[in-house]
């Protein structure tokens, strides 16, 4: 995996302590997601995380836009959850010939 730029590592870093702040902090945003608190650490560190699950997983817990966790994958994730939704998904169709 590429290191991100410096602009998408703080814009990333910024959303997830913000996703931090909204779950009551790093060990309770890991908790809810699965992962551990040092997990979260070396994220915030990096400003890249570097699960996409875990990114999707955020944004349900906490509301915060994966388009803001990840923004340098924001054309592959396509839409923003909608409240209320319970996960993402993204549907590509392929045609066969």
């Amino acid at each position: 995996m590429t290191k991100p730029n410096a602009r998408t590592a703080a814009v990333g870093r910024r959303a997830l302590m913000r996703a931090c702040e909204i779950a009551g902090g790093q060990l309770a945003l890991g908790r809810e997601i699965g992962r551990t608190q040092s997990t979260i650490w070396d994220w915030l560190q990096t400003g890249l995380i570097t699960d996409v699950d875990a990114v999707l997983r955020i944004e349900k817990a906490t509301g915060v836009s994966r388009h803001k966790l990840r923004p340098d994958l924001s054309d592959a994730f396509g839409r923003t959850l909608s409240h209320g939704e319970k996960h993402a998904t993204s549907t590509v169709r392929i045609h066969a010939k």
